[in-house]
């Protein structure tokens, strides 16, 4: 049989205020801004880490969760390529809160949050907060925060872009990265960007040892995504979206679907997530910095599930 889940996530508004100061201390690599103290790795009073853009843009990983699993004590859960999400010390869904440039992503499924629209070629770095943040980030933070820094373009003038491709032997995986940003200086002090960015994915299903294959293993999806951005001094507005598009995605076989004798697969999987922001700094002595966000998110999701007899899988 088939079903069709479509949800939908009102604007939600975010104020905060946070200490000055970006530069990174010397000898640091990176200030981790997910404490909300824009403190160095060894003078947090929490147990943090990071991901740098360097190490992202060597890795090339599928997914954010795979990209901060490179932390220690930060592990993933796998229902397929798609369906990943970050564990932080044995803590996973509902209880590790992800963020997009300090703005929740909200959980559409029973797993949580997973932020697989967020292509990890837009980012700048990975925050990582392990341990118990509820006073900062609410319930859903029981576990630890990843927050996902993305670039900035209107901090470098003119026109930039890249582009990647990646081969898989195992399942035939094909994938295409690509992003191109453009930054302009007006009279006045003002600045203007726009920046777009996609990934196209194919892949047929695993094979296991001896060639076996693993069933509904397979995927394919595109990512788009855009960025739109005006600066005028200290203030900064920018309109940005994410766009999924799960197109014949599998989910791999486990345990219970063996015993219940199915197979799970999304003929669609679409999530999308638009956000303006606003920022401002030294407003005030009292007041250093202020960051709202009013976004909203959506999906519309199929799912088919195939039941079968022993011998037919």
């Amino acid at each position: 049989y088939a079903a069709r889940v479509t949800m939908l996530t009102l604007a939600a508004l975010v104020l905060c205020a946070a200490p000055t100061g970006d530069a990174s201390p010397a000898g640091y690599e990176t200030v981790v801004s997910v404490t909300r103290s824009n403190a160095s790795p060894m003078d947090s009073p929490v147990p943090t880490g990071w991901v740098s853009e360097g190490a992202l843009n060597e890795r090339q990983p599928e997914s954010l969760a795979r990209a901060v699993s490179r932390v220690p004590g930060v592990f993933t859960q796998q229902r397929n390529p798609t369906l990943v999400v970050p564990s932080i010390r044995g803590l996973a869904g509902r209880r590790v809160r992800i963020l997009l440039d300090g703005v929740p992503i909200l959980p559409v499924k029973t797993m949580g949050a997973m932020g697989y629209f967020v292509s990890v070629a837009d980012l700048a770095r990975l925050e990582v907060l392990r341990g118990p943040a509820s006073v900062l980030y609410g319930s859903g933070a029981l576990g630890g925060v990843v927050n996902a820094v993305s670039r900035e373009p209107l901090e470098r003038l003119g026109w930039h872009g890249a582009y990647g491709l990646a081969l898989g032997t195992n399942n035939r995986a094909v994938h295409h990265r690509a992003r191109v940003s453009w930054t302009r200086e007006l009279t006045g002090g003002h600045r203007l960007s726009a920046a777009v960015s996609g990934r196209v994915r194919d892949a047929a299903s695993y094979r296991a040892g001896g060639g076996e294959t693993v069933p509904t293993s397979y995927y394919h999806d595109r990512n788009l995504g855009w960025r739109l951005g005006w600066q005028h001094r200290a203030h900064r507005l920018t309109l940005v979206g994410q766009h999924f598009f799960g197109r014949a995605t599998g989910r791999a076989g486990f345990a219970d679907d063996d015993a219940k004798g199915r197979r799970v697969s999304f003929p669609r999987d679409d999530n999308h997530r638009v956000a303006l922001t606003y920022g401002a700094r030294n407003l005030r002595p009292w007041l250093p910095r202020l960051h709202a966000a009013l976004y909203t998110q959506w999906t519309d999701r199929a799912d088919r599930v195939r039941f079968y007899t022993a011998g037919f899988g």
